[in-house]
């Protein structure tokens, strides 16, 4: 299954807190996010990465923390999980 291009820009943070998530899948996108952070390829929070206000990063930039680039770490049961929370098909 492939992961819809309307949410592949998604934030994994954003899924985690912002919508009804078990608490499973919900650790899981804080791993992931946390990895793609370390590793350096997450969506940048700022000119310095000290302030997120500073500058807007580019959506749907294939960052390792969003959505689409992610969707692969996903068993295919999470997947649905996450479409079914996203309500999209």
């Amino acid at each position: 299954m492939n992961c819809p291009e309307s949410v592949s820009w998604m934030p994994l943070d954003r899924l985690a807190e912002c919508y009804d998530i078990p608490n499973e899948l919900y650790r899981k996108l804080w791993v992931l996010t946390s990895e793609a952070e370390k590793a350096g390829t997450a969506v940048p929070l700022g000119g310095d990465g000290s302030n997120g206000t500073t500058e807007i990063p580019i959506i749907g930039g294939g960052y390792a923390n969003e959505l689409g680039p992610a969707w692969d770490k996903f068993t295919e049961d999470e997947q649905a999980q996450i479409l079914k929370v996203l309500d999209t098909k």
